[in-house]
C-alpha cells in the first residue's frame, strides 16, 4: 500500500483538501497528512494520520511532531506532496 504525506501550509488551499479527501475514499492509500505554519490552526476534519509541526515556541498537544520526526515522515513516504 502506498504511502503519500501531505505537506500542508496554507488552510485556505481548497484544492489540497479537495486531493486529500478523494485519496482518503482510495482503501489502497495510506495517508499521513502534516500541518504547517498557518495551517496548524486548521479545524477541519482530516482523515489519515494528522500531524502539527511544532515551531519550537510551543505544543500543539497530540500529533506535534519536530523536525526530526518530520523527516522521518519525508523519507518513510513513497511520495511528498506539499500545498
Amino acid at each position: 500500500m502506498p504511502h503519500v504525506l501531505h505537506l500542508v501550509k496554507d488552510p485556505g488551499n481548497a484544492a489540497a483538501l479537495e486531493v486529500i479527501r478523494a485519496q482518503a475514499s482510495q482503501t489502497d492509500v495510506q495517508l499521513s497528512i502534516v500541518l504547517m505554519q498557518d495551517a496548524v490552526r486548521l479545524t477541519a476534519p482530516l482523515p489519515g494520520h494528522v500531524y502539527h509541526l511544532q515551531d519550537g515556541h510551543s505544543d500543539l498537544g497530540p500529533g506535534a511532531i519536530d523536525s526530526a520526526q518530520l523527516l522521518d515522515l519525508i523519507f518513510a513516504a513513497d511520495s511528498v506532496v506539499t500545498w
